[in-house]
């Protein structure tokens, strides 16, 4: 930045020569996965599993870039009526139902939980056995929660779950 020294009377003033502000940028960072606790997570998962008569060694989280918890389905779809089912939440969508599949398989989803990224216990449990019933319950397509800004309170949300959360083996 240009300066330079001029007097006026027997006081000095120093003189800054700018040049026009420069139009700055903005740019919106893609958003960030929230940081959950793992204790909420699996106290969640726990929680909607107890709903679905499934306890805790059918259930699973994992808490990383992406946020997941899984609870293995004592029941199957009529559509799918010699395949197991799982219920898989993720930040990102919330709850799903699929089938279970082999790692080289293409994953089978049955339908997504329409109404909130993290839904009650019980709302889970009726979308589930609506489902197994063959009632038109849910959304084919993903409903994106964390595209539409409805995530930034999962953690304080989450937070009442942490004393359900019973022993949860490690991810592997």
């Amino acid at each position: 930045m240009p300066t330079r020294m001029s007097e006026v009377g027997d006081k000095r003033h120093l003189q800054v020569t700018m040049s026009r502000p420069r139009p700055v940028r903005r740019v919106t960072p893609p958003a960030e996965p929230p940081v959950l606790p793992e204790r909420s997570l699996a106290g969640y998962v726990h929680a909607v599993a107890a709903e679905l008569g499934v306890g805790p060694a059918g259930t699973g989280v994992e808490v990383a870039d992406v946020n997941t918890g899984y609870v293995a389905l004592p029941q199957r779809c009529p559509r799918y009526p010699n395949r197991d089912l799982m219920l898989v939440w993720g930040d990102r969508d919330g709850w799903v139902v699929a089938v279970e599949t082999d790692p080289a398989e293409e994953p089978v989803i049955v339908a997504y939980f329409a109404d909130d990224v993290l839904p009650e216990p019980a709302e889970v449990a009726r979308f589930v056995r609506g489902l197994g019933a063959g009632e038109p319950v849910g959304l084919v397509v993903p409903p994106r929660w964390r595209e539409r800004s409805a995530t930034g309170d999962l953690a304080a949300r989450l937070e009442r779950y942490a004393p359900h959360a019973r022993y949860f083996p490690p991810p592997f």
